[in-house]
């Protein structure tokens, strides 16, 4: 039998004999996921980040008002006979504008913009990895599904052969050549299938309720879903956990490089107008405008030696982010390895299913000859056509767990 079983439909477009793949599954749950959404969010908010972090070159205007009264006033200390100098009041008053433009920040701003598309892009790859995450429940949600889906069949393979023999040896039961009771055996193992039928239906209707609800699409169920992808081994891992770490890396350089950046020295342009008592001439007790203008350098020699501290506790995340890589890495390719000796196992496992369902049905089949002639009881009948069942179950188990250690294998290495 195929592995093929429900199959979501995208908001009821697709007909009913299309196939859908675990990779289209996956795609739609995660343009359904609420977080998928947060995209969006991080771009405005690195883009405002990056708008904000340059609005340093814009010219800043700064306005300055001050009233005061001083004990004492600058004069001159002599007095001239054909000249008059009045004193400085003691209540001084001013109001100033200046309006500086920076000229060399010491790349502080191209700096402080790298910090902010380095950290929006560890938040994408943040998100990347929890979006990843829903592969796994996808994959496990059409695993269940197909599962229940062979089972269902299975149980109605086995009804329609059960009904088959009832209705070979009606006659004879009739005519007194068999027992009735042979009869009620084969109706109670109807009865019985049927009740694992309505159970098997009504788990697989909760399993494509789920996927309906992640996939955020209506279930149709006649279509069909692929889900025995081939095999191929690979210790390349290209997981977004590894990206999520380079990002991490990516934001430290840059807070390093702003941490040199702060060290440099800063120049700036300016000019400032106003209007006081006194004004810029001292020596006038009188209300003036004034204005001057210049260059300036500010240079905080604090940031030379205070920040040795930052660039040790930069390493010391450094070095972290480097173990976590590596423990990652580790878990990772040994995970690998132990499903690929699975799927090897499966192989094999899979191969002697066949041996014993072939030796399972011959046996099943002379047992019914010889029910249907009457020559055995139907217990004889029905323990050997639950034998063949059971080896059914185990194939059909084994080739499930056989796609699931395959698309766990893709799953851990990324591809």
């Amino acid at each position: 039998m195929v592995f093929a079983v429900l199959a979501c439909l995208c908001h009821g477009a697709m007909s009913a004999a299309d196939t859908m793949s675990v990779t289209q599954a996956v795609e739609r749950a995660r343009a359904a996921y609420p977080l998928s959404r947060q995209t969006d969010l991080i771009n405005k908010a690195a883009s405002y980040s990056v708008a904000q972090a340059y609005k340093g070159y814009y010219p800043q205007v700064s306005v300055t008002a001050q009233a005061t009264y001083q004990s004492d006033v600058t004069a001159v200390p002599f007095s001239l006979p054909s000249m008059s100098i009045t004193p400085l009041s003691n209540d001084q008053y001013r109001l100033q504008a200046e309006v500086s433009q920076t000229m060399y920040d010491g790349g502080m701003m191209s700096n402080m913009e790298s910090i902010a598309r380095a950290a929006s892009a560890l938040q994408g790859r943040q998100l990347d990895v929890e979006l990843y995450k829903l592969r796994d429940r996808v994959q496990q949600l059409v695993a269940g599904i197909v599962m229940l889906h062979e089972q269902i069949d299975q149980v109605r393979t086995r009804m329609s052969d059960v009904q088959a023999t009832r209705a070979a040896i009606r006659g004879a039961v009739d005519a007194g050549a068999a027992l009735r009771s042979d009869i009620d055996m084969l109706d109670a193992e109807l009865l019985t299938a049927r009740q694992r039928e309505a159970t098997l239906m009504s788990e697989r209707l909760a399993y494509v309720g789920m996927l309906s609800m992640l996939t955020g699409t209506t279930i149709d169920t006649s279509t069909s879903f692929m889900l025995a992808p081939s095999f191929e081994q690979r210790h390349t891992l290209q997981r977004p956990e590894l990206a999520a770490f380079d990002a991490q890396s990516n934001l430290v350089q840059a807070r390093e490089r702003a941490i040199d950046a702060r060290s440099l020295p800063r120049f700036s342009a300016f000019v400032q107008g106003g209007y006081g008592r006194p004004g810029l001439n001292m020596l006038r007790n009188e209300f003036d405008p004034y204005y001057v203008m210049g260059v300036r350098m500010m240079w905080t020699l604090t940031d030379l030696y205070a920040s040795a501290d930052e660039r040790e506790l930069l390493q010391v995340e450094q070095q972290q982010i480097d173990v976590q890589r590596a423990t990652f890495d580790m878990n990772a390719q040994l995970t690998l390895t132990q499903l690929e000796r699975q799927i090897q196992a499966f192989d094999k496992v899979l191969a002697l299913d066949d041996d014993i369902i072939a030796k399972r049905t011959a046996v099943r089949n002379v047992t019914k000859a010889q029910f249907e002639a009457g020559t055995v009881r139907a217990h004889d009948y029905l323990r050997d056509a639950n034998s063949l069942d059971m080896a059914i179950r185990d194939r059909t188990m084994h080739r499930l767990q056989r796609s699931l250690a395959i698309l766990t294998h893709d799953y851990i290495s990324g591809n």
